[in-house]
C-alpha cells in the first residue's frame, strides 16, 4: 500500500495555533505526506499571516504538496469535513487520509504511531489528547479494556453512553481497539472512495459529535478503529477560534439528539452493532 497521507487541515480564527502545528508537522519522524489546508471563512485570511505563508513554503521545500483553499462562508464543521475530504480525493492518489485540528500539536512520532497501527490491521487510528496546558495524569490501561473510550446502547437501540478516555495520558504503549475516535485521526481513504463512508452533514454548525456519527458507520461496514495510547496529539483548548456561538450548549444538544436518532437508525438496519462490535473484538483476543 502507498503509504503516503493527505493531512487535511482546516482552521478558523486560529493563526497562532495554526503556526504551532505546522511547525509540529516539520518535525514528525513520519514525512511522507502532503497537505490540504482550508481556511473555514476566518475574519483575517490565513494566508495574511507571514510566519504561516513562510512555514507553508518551508513545508513545499522539504518535498510536501501543499494545496490552499479558502471558504467565504463558514457551514459547519461536519460540512467543513466534507469538503475538505472530496478535495483531497479528488486531487490526490494518495491512500491514507490524516484530520488534525487547528487547536492542537502533535508529537514527533505521532503520525508513525497511528501508520503503525494500519498496518496492524485497524482502519482507521487516533491517539490521545490531553490538555497541553496541565499535567498529564497517566491511567492503566487495565481500566479502559476491551474497549477505550466504549459507548453503551440498550437492546432497543438507544444511545446510553459515550466514553471518553483519551483526554489522559497512559502508562503502558499499547493499541486498544474502540468503537469511536475523538478528534484527530488517520485512516484509509478507501473508507469514503470504496465504503462510501462521508460526515454526517445534518449537525448545527457547533458541530458537537461528528465523531460518533463518522465512527458508528465505520463499525457497521465491519470496519475497525484502534487507539494508540502514547501517540499524542495535544490540546491547547484554546477558547478563541472555531465556531464560538452564544449558543453553544443548545446547539451541542441539538446534535446529541440527533446522534440518538442516528445510532436508533442504525440499529434498525444492523442490531445492535455496538454489541456486535464488542464481540469480534473479543473473539479476535481469544484466538
Amino acid at each position: 500500500m502507498n503509504k503516503r497521507i493527505d493531512l487535511v487541515l482546516a482552521t478558523r480564527n486560529r493563526p497562532t495555533e495554526m503556526g504551532f502545528l505546522l511547525q509540529s508537522l516539520r518535525t514528525q519522524n513520519y514525512q511522507d505526506f502532503d497537505i490540504f489546508l482550508l481556511d473555514d471563512a476566518s475574519g483575517t485570511p490565513i494566508t495574511n499571516y507571514y510566519f504561516i505563508v513562510y512555514l507553508l513554503n518551508r513545508l513545499k521545500c522539504e518535498g510536501h504538496k501543499v494545496y490552499l483553499k479558502r471558504n467565504n462562508v463558514s457551514n459547519g464543521i461536519s460540512r467543513m469535513r466534507n469538503q475538505m475530504v472530496k478535495w483531497a480525493c479528488k486531487e490526490s492518489s494518495n491512500d491514507l487520509i490524516a484530520r488534525i485540528d487547528d487547536d492542537t500539536i502533535i508529537e514527533p512520532d505521532f503520525l508513525e504511531r497511528l501508520v503503525t497501527g494500519i498496518e496492524e490491521g485497524y482502519d482507521l487510528m487516533s491517539g490521545i489528547t490531553p490538555p497541553l496546558a496541565q499535567e498529564m495524569w497517566k491511567r492503566n490501561t487495565k481500566h479502559v479494556k476491551p474497549l477505550i473510550s466504549q459507548c453503551k446502547m440498550s437492546d432497543e437501540g438507544k444511545l446510553l453512553s459515550i466514553g471518553d478516555d483519551c483526554g489522559y495520558g497512559y502508562l503502558q504503549d499499547e493499541i486498544i481497539p474502540s468503537d469511536h475516535f475523538r478528534s484527530s485521526a488517520l485512516y484509509k481513504k478507501s473508507i469514503h472512495t470504496e465504503k462510501n463512508i462521508w460526515y454526517f452533514d445534518g449537525l448545527t454548525k457547533c458541530g458537537f459529535r461528528e465523531e460518533e456519527f463518522f465512527s458508528f458507520q465505520i463499525i457497521c461496514a465491519g470496519l475497525k478503529i484502534g487507539v494508540d495510547t502514547q501517540a499524542i496529539c495535544w490540546h491547547f483548548l484554546t477558547p478563541s477560534g472555531g465556531d464560538k456561538r452564544s449558543n453553544y450548549s443548545e446547539l451541542a444538544k441539538l446534535n446529541h439528539e440527533s446522534l440518538i436518532k442516528y445510532t436508533k437508525k442504525l440499529f434498525d438496519e444492523h442490531g445492535n452493532f455496538l454489541k456486535k462490535y464488542e464481540e469480534m473484538i473479543l473473539n479476535e483476543k481469544k484466538r
